[in-house]
């Protein structure tokens, strides 16, 4: 929904909605341009409050500019959870990139070659 009013504005106007309504419809808000605020409520099937929503922010005074619903399919759910899994491996193998990266610079080949020299034995000058 994209209601006209702050995001402070639009979260005292929810308060007229029962607590149960709003735990249940998990509702999220994102300040956009022009003085409105994006809600989003996520309902599991069958579930529907868009009229004690849109009824509670016209009786505070933040009308409801815009409200669409949105379903999620099985397969937008495994691509946005797919999509995430191999962030996190991105950041993962960028991270143990960036540990060996650091563990092959305190190794260097100069470093390396003063541990590898080998001290030729001493002699007492006999042969």
């Amino acid at each position: 929904m994209i209601i006209r009013g702050t995001p402070d504005e639009v979260r005292a106007a929810l308060g007229a909605v029962p607590d149960e309504m709003r735990r249940k419809a998990d509702l999220q808000l994102k300040e956009t341009e022009n003085g409105c605020t994006q809600v989003t409520a996520a309902l599991a099937d069958g579930e529907d409050c868009r009229g004690d929503l849109s009824g509670a922010l016209y009786a505070a005074g933040c009308p409801v500019l815009e409200m669409y619903e949105e379903k999620t399919s099985l397969e937008s759910v495994f691509l946005e959870l797919t999509e995430q899994a191999g962030k996190r491996t991105e950041e993962t193998a960028s991270t143990l990139g960036q540990a060996g990266k650091r563990t092959e610079e305190a190794h260097s080949p100069s470093e390396q070659a003063g541990k590898n020299r080998t001290e030729e034995p001493k002699t007492d000058g006999r042969k």
